[in-house]
């Protein structure tokens, strides 16, 4: 049987017994008057919802003194937030409150109870009802289904897109309102892939690389091997002396020469509890001249600092364009994401980014063009041909695990004077936040592509009139959470 208590935060304490609560029925209605000299009444100008309010009357239980106390700092760890939490009490448990505590707890202490009140602070003032997922199918012409939403007030949906066929654009529409990226091509218009894959390794084996035999900043050593679905440094050889930055690395020629081309590849530098770690790609020219390269490497013996790299050109007249470090060094420990590097005409553009477990990438550097460098004089403009990937750790170091996955190089083709460009493929998952108001695509922020005049959208109470375009765009889920007031 349920108790009279409340979950924060995903958790509840079992020494923490609810007195009572205060709620109100809804958040406090704030409106503003306009009082007009001779009329009478007031002007209504506008109105705000307020910051809800909850304050919770509890009893902290312990076995002594000594013990209420430990549990009044495990109250705090529970308690204290960065950011609101979830909310959920026992007798509501179809609603949640988003919550952060406000102000002190200063129980009363009675032998080995303390009662007080916790305050909490809604800056969010509605309740939510629990995550609802609508699926719309993809069909041969576009098919309304009415998405109803039981709450009291709008709410802001999240939709995701399981794209089955190559789009130009696509639209979800209610009503008179819409979303929408990319654009709708005319008939006598062209319509074009903005690249084209050329070479792709999924590193399940060695099998085609050969070995390196010039890395920039220390000695070629030891063996990489293949777990099956990555390259690793199996060895790092015997210490070369003067001791320096030694590991493995090999090679392979990518079959076409490139001039403008994106590639990129997953990696990971496993470098928690004071691991050094070197990680790179280089990308070749025909005469085996090093014509930019990317990397990770954590250089520290005591600390955890993961820093990301670009460079074009070679070591002794090349340019750096990105030396990035996330601004909190543990969002980028045992970093586990994408290195990107692109040269576009004479434009060349970098971007890292760990990746979390549901594909979300988190914590990127360069995803608002930041690292960017124009080639102004064409001093960097060498066609690729080949691939190097490289290891390495420094002598006498905790090595950091590190792999390299999936490494990709596209072609940047080449656009006609009138044109629309492909925006997405078969297996691309499309994801448009209507609260937060961002676009991403495979995880990944996308910027531009939204239509000027199409708007993310709220659904309204009641049943809302839902289709999309392409209608055989893929599988759409529209999930989102009703509010009441």
């Amino acid at each position: 049987m349920l108790k009279n208590g409340f979950t924060f935060n995903g958790e509840r304490k079992p020494f923490v017994m609810t007195i009572s609560k205060k709620r109100t029925y809804w958040p406090p209605v704030q409106r503003s008057l306009l009082d007009i000299p001779k009329v009478p009444g007031a002007r209504l100008m506008h109105s705000k919802i307020g910051v809800r309010q909850i304050a919770v009357d509890v009893e902290v239980e312990g076995a002594n003194q000594e013990s209420l106390r430990k549990r009044a700092e495990e109250l705090a760890r529970w308690l204290i937030t960065d950011e609101p939490a979830p909310l959920i009490f026992d007798d509501e448990r179809d609603r949640t409150y988003f919550a952060i505590v406000e102000g002190e707890f200063d129980p009363t202490e009675l032998a080995m109870r303390g009662y007080g009140t916790i305050q909490f602070i809604c800056p969010d003032p509605y309740k939510y009802a629990d995550l609802k997922p609508i699926k719309l199918y993809p069909s041969s012409s576009p098919t309304i289904q009415n998405v109803e939403v039981l709450g009291n007030i709008e709410t802001y949906p999240v939709t995701r897109v399981e794209v089955q066929k190559k789009l130009n654009f696509f639209a979800l529409v209610t009503g008179d309102d819409y979303l929408q990226i990319g654009e709708d091509a005319e008939v006598d218009q062209t319509i074009i892939d903005p690249e084209t894959l050329v070479f792709s390794d999924s590193m399940a084996a060695t099998s085609g690389w050969g070995q390196a035999t010039y890395v920039d900043n220390g000695y070629i050593a030891g063996t990489i091997a293949s777990d099956g679905s990555s390259f690793y440094p199996e060895t790092f050889g015997t210490v070369i002396q003067p001791p320096q930055w030694q590991g493995p690395s090999v090679k392979k020629s990518i079959g076409k020469s490139l001039s403008d081309f994106r590639a990129e590849a997953l990696v990971e530098l496993q470098n928690k509890g004071n691991r050094t770690g070197m990680l790179e790609i280089y990308f070749l020219g025909s005469s085996n001249q090093t014509v930019a390269k990317i990397g990770i490497q954590d250089r520290h013996a005591i600390t955890e600092n993961v820093i990301a790299s670009a460079r074009i050109g070679d070591s002794d007249t090349g340019k750096w364009i990105a030396t990035e470090e996330a601004r909190n060094p543990e969002w980028w420990t045992n970093f586990k994401g994408v290195l990107r590097i692109e040269r576009k005409e004479k434009r060349w553009t970098v971007y890292f980014s760990p990746i979390d477990s549901k594909g979300n990438h988190t914590y990127p550097r360069g995803s608002d063009g930041s690292l960017t460098y124009f080639d102004a004089i064409e001093e960097f403009d060498e066609p690729i041909t080949q691939i190097q990937v490289a290891f390495r750790i420094y002598p006498n170091t905790t090595k950091a695990d590190m792999k390299i996955s999936d490494l990709k190089i596209w072609e940047l083709n080449q656009k006609p004077a009138t044109y629309i460009i492909n925006i997405a493929n078969p297996g691309d998952i499309l994801e448009f936040d209507h609260y937060k108001n961002t676009i991403k695509k495979n995880g990944e922020l996308l910027l531009g592509l939204k239509d000027f005049a199409s708007n993310f959208f709220a659904l309204k109470p009641g049943k809302n009139p839902v289709s999309f375009l392409p209608s055989d765009a893929g599988i759409v889920t529209i999930s989102f959470r009703e509010r009441y007031l």
